[in-house]
């Protein structure tokens, strides 16, 4: 089961993908940007299943 990370390009956010990665978690970190390049880089050397995606939580449509 995947879990849904809101915000997690933000600071905190993506401290918390890293962790629930880190555990072997599968993770959906859903932001209105994507992580920076570097974070992307260290979050797909992580053990778990990380799936970035861009969009907005007030769009209906997302």
């Amino acid at each position: 089961m995947a879990i849904l990370v809101t915000g997690g390009s933000g600071y905190v956010g993506l401290n918390v993908v890293e962790a629930l990665a880190a555990a072997g978690r599968e993770v959906v970190s859903f932001d209105i940007t994507l992580p920076p390049p570097a974070a992307g880089a260290a979050l797909s050397a992580l053990p778990g299943t990380v799936r970035p995606v861009d969009g907005d939580v007030l769009d209906g449509g997302a």
